[in-house]
């Protein structure tokens, strides 16, 4: 009777290991999964502040590539709780890795949109700048 009680013991302790590691991961997926669902959001206050170069628009913007950015440059703290746990964390880190570079290239279709990106050939055309044939100086030689 002592043998059959102490595998069962093992068993039901393999189980709850189980089940713990389970749980972490399911918790580590959900955080990875959280910039996809701020990412209609921002979807949608970048369409909402329009296509002209106003301060809200531009503060719309620098906080959709600001975002993600840093996001992706603090992964390692953003999953530090999970790291002792023995649970493979690279699905989880590739994913919150891919939905931020969807925010960023959200940020960067509305650059794109705004026109602050050089995408056209007449970006890169050199002009020639004339100088000024009158300054105006407020009375002042």
């Amino acid at each position: 009777m002592g043998a059959d009680a102490a595998k069962e013991d093992d068993r039901q302790q393999a189980r709850d290991e189980s089940k713990h590691a389970d749980l972490i991961y399911k918790s580590a997926m959900s955080m990875a999964t959280a910039p996809g669902k701020q990412l209609f959001m921002t979807m949608f206050m970048l369409w909402m502040s329009g296509n002209t170069l106003q301060i809200f628009s531009i503060m719309m913007l620098s906080m959709a590539m600001w975002t993600p950015l840093s996001e992706i440059l603090n992964i390692a703290t953003r999953f530090a709780r999970y790291a002792d746990s023995g649970v493979d964390l690279t699905l989880p880190k590739l994913t919150f890795i891919g939905l931020n570079l969807c925010g960023l290239a959200v940020g960067l279709y509305k650059c794109q949109t705004m026109g602050l990106l050089p995408t056209s050939v007449v970006d890169w055309v050199d002009h020639d700048v004339r100088p000024a044939l009158h300054v105006a100086g407020g009375g002042i030689v």
